[in-house]
């Protein structure tokens, strides 16, 4: 089997181009079935990878949002609070004040 030292694959203009090296000598021409199945296997490797990213990022960007979310009804409940201690206190003046107009 031909030892793969150097794989490269990119997207050029929504085409995979892919650069195959073993050493230094680029490989051309037909490939056996051996650097068929080296290719597919790198390629394999490759998207498993990626695929592996894109949950860990997806899981990631869950996490966020859900911790965000939390942040944000701490926030709200924090805020309500004020407003309900901060009405109540106002509650206290004016009932005061009307008693002591009452007087």
């Amino acid at each position: 089997m031909l030892p793969l030292d150097n794989l490269e694959i990119t997207d050029i203009q929504n085409k995979l181009v892919i650069k195959i090296c073993s050493g230094d000598t680029e490989i051309g021409g037909m490939l056996s079935d051996e650097q068929l199945w080296a290719i597919k296997q790198s390629i394999d490797n490759h998207l498993f990878y990626y695929e592996n990213q894109l949950k860990n990022l997806k899981t990631f960007n869950r996490e966020l949002f859900r911790k965000n979310k939390q942040e944000k009804d701490k926030t709200i409940e924090s805020q309500r609070w004020e407003l309900y201690t901060r009405n109540k206190e106002l509650i206290k003046e004016l009932t005061g004040l009307l008693e002591n107009r009452k007087k």
